[in-house]
């Protein structure tokens, strides 16, 4: 079973397994150009949004034509944690577009995973220690938060011998949303 896994934003990871296995992964990187900077809804800002997430939507298209997977699951986006109405609203088109893109090129529906439910299968959540050590940072007694792409990224390090930087969490994120969808629905570990 080929799954392949994405972390849609407007950067972009993705990955495909194979029976639970890493496969291939990479991250999507189409030029901003002022995408978020601000509210503006002009005619530019809503053309270069257009632009940008057509290039998006046509690299995704390439490695879905690529690799064939015989299932596509996409991470939820989260309503409510982003700063501006404009990122919000650009990541709901982009979703959208995907969507359609997913299902005029497969012609299958592709799968939706929350973020909390990834996390907890692939048990990526802070300890104890170190939400203790999270207050202690706050009260500015200690230094060096610990966050859940901390997390993530020591995850992929050790199940799958990698070597990634916090700079890699939208392709840590992508390989684990995959890997949470192949334990959930087939049962590997």
């Amino acid at each position: 079973m080929k799954i392949l896994s994405l972390d849609v934003s407007t950067k972009t990871g993705w990955a495909l397994l194979h029976d639970g296995q890493l496969i291939k992964y990479g991250l999507i990187k189409p030029p901003k150009e002022s995408l978020i900077d601000g509210d503006d809804f002009s005619s530019n800002r809503i053309s270069k949004i257009i632009s940008f997430i057509e290039i998006l939507t046509d690299e995704i298209k390439e490695i879905i034509l690529t690799t064939n997977p015989d299932k596509i699951v996409i991470e939820q986006t989260n309503a409510g944690v982003l700063s501006s109405r404009l990122i919000q609203k650009l990541l709901e088109w982009i979703h959208y577009r995907i969507l359609i893109m997913i299902v005029s090129t497969t012609k299958t529906y592709p799968f939706y995973i929350s973020t909390s439910r990834w996390r907890s299968i692939i048990e990526v959540k802070l300890t104890k220690d170190q939400k203790i050590h999270n207050k202690k940072v706050k009260l500015k007694q200690e230094k060096n938060k610990v966050t859940v792409k901390h997390l993530a990224i020591n995850k992929i390090n050790e199940l799958f011998n990698l070597d990634f930087k916090i700079k890699d969490n939208d392709k840590a994120d992508a390989i684990l949303i995959g890997l949470a969808f192949w334990r959930l629905n087939y049962g590997g570990t």
